[in-house]
């Protein structure tokens, strides 16, 4: 039967441990590490809960967050590194899908047509055009008031570039 609310974290006490230092819970039992298990798209790393004859399948991250918190994420999970695979308390925190998608995403690039640096904004689901400018400190400049004249946070890492 599979089941989609959560089990209680108190069911993740009683069934898991959890290593600070390499971001793994383990079997109370039997001490062996619980191996997770990549979706189809290959962007989250997810593992099995069971419980009284219930099934669910959540993100590794959203495990270990619960576990550590004592309480589910409300949103979702966001990997500070971008690693899905880090799962390290201090790499995971419990963000909006707009504060998720600021951490993946870069607001400026290179376009090499252009010789110039492109600075854009995602409002409300629609990316929005903020200019080419030379150098990539105008791209932040316009993508931070971009943030400014929407109201919207500026979150740290949003402004990084490749």
């Amino acid at each position: 039967m599979s089941q989609s609310t959560p089990p209680a974290v108190e069911l993740l006490w009683e069934k898991y441990s959890y290593d600070p230092f390499t971001g793994t819970l383990h079997k109370r039992k039997s001490g062996i590490p619980v191996r997770g298990f990549a979706t189809s798209n290959k962007r989250a790393w997810c593992i099995h809960l069971t419980w009284d004859g219930n099934r669910m399948q959540t993100s590794y991250g959203r495990a270990i967050y619960a576990w550590h918190t004592g309480a589910w994420p409300v949103d979702q999970i966001d990997h500070i590194n971008r690693n899905p695979r880090d799962n390290r308390i201090h790499n995971l925190r419990d963000v909006t899908n707009r504060e998720n998608c600021q951490n993946r995403a870069n607001f400026a690039h290179w376009l090499e047509r252009a010789q110039a640096w492109q600075a854009r904004i995602r409002i409300d689901g629609k990316l929005t055009y903020l200019g080419l400018h030379k150098t990539r400190e105008e791209a932040r400049q316009a993508y931070v008031e971009a943030c400014k004249a929407h109201n919207l946070p500026v979150l740290p890492g949003a402004c990084e570039v490749i």
